[in-house]
């Protein structure tokens, strides 16, 4: 204390400028995007869909949905893709910690000489089982349990508790959310999962970036 006191004591606190960043239109239809690269040798796609801020109610709902989409092994994607049809050789989904509303993000990297029309099928075929028949207590029991085995790994040293701290005192206005957050994602039943995913992961509000091996086409 008494060596920031002395290099940093004399400093006054900055004010901040007033934020003013317009909203975002709503989506109507689907976006697509085809890059073509001469450095990668497989093909890839990222789906991403208008979701929400952090601090909103659905953001821990869409946290585990990503989970058992596509994070780990007994996610579904991960589980079909990769160790079952071994079509691709990463499978990814998540959302960002924004304090303005930020994007649903799925990432597929196919195998060489896989076509990213197959990660398509299979993605979306998975999201649409979802929203038609919802996700089963198994699937919701894994996904709390790997949450909340990162969240207490993030808290493992000093500095992680000073991130988490810092980090919803940033995004949500109070650090502390971060400390009472497991209770938010315990309470999370499967029909949440379900309306998530029938309210953000629609067509109408995804945009798609597929790269293709620019000197395979």
């Amino acid at each position: 204390l008494k060596w920031m006191q002395h290099y940093y004591g004399e400093f006054q606190p900055s004010t901040l400028p007033q934020e003013n960043i317009p909203d975002e239109p709503p989506q109507t239809k689907p976006q697509k995007l085809t890059l073509k690269r001469d450095d990668i040798d497989v093909e890839k796609v990222i789906y991403a869909y208008h979701a929400t801020p952090y601090a909103h109610r659905d953001t821990p709902v869409l946290e585990l949905l990503a989970e058992i989409l596509a994070n780990g092994e007994g996610s579904r994607l991960h589980k079909m893709m990769i160790i079952d049809e071994e079509i691709a050789s990463e499978v990814s989904a998540g959302l960002p910690h924004f304090k303005d509303p930020a994007l649903f993000e799925i990432s597929v990297s196919m195998r060489k000489k896989q076509s990213i029309q197959k990660s398509h099928n299979r993605v979306f075929r998975e999201i649409q089982r979802i929203q038609d028949q919802g996700v089963t207590q198994k699937e919701l029991d894994r996904a709390k349990n790997r949450f909340e085995m990162e969240y207490y790994r993030s808290l493992e040293s000093v500095g992680g508790k000073a991130r988490v701290l810092g980090h919803y005192e940033i995004i949500t206005g109070d650090y502390k959310n971060g400390i009472h957050l497991i209770k938010q994602y315990r309470d999370i039943e499967r029909a949440d999962v379900q309306r998530v995913a029938r309210k953000y992961l629609e067509a109408t509000n995804r945009t798609m970036v597929v790269a293709l091996p620019k000197r395979k086409r």
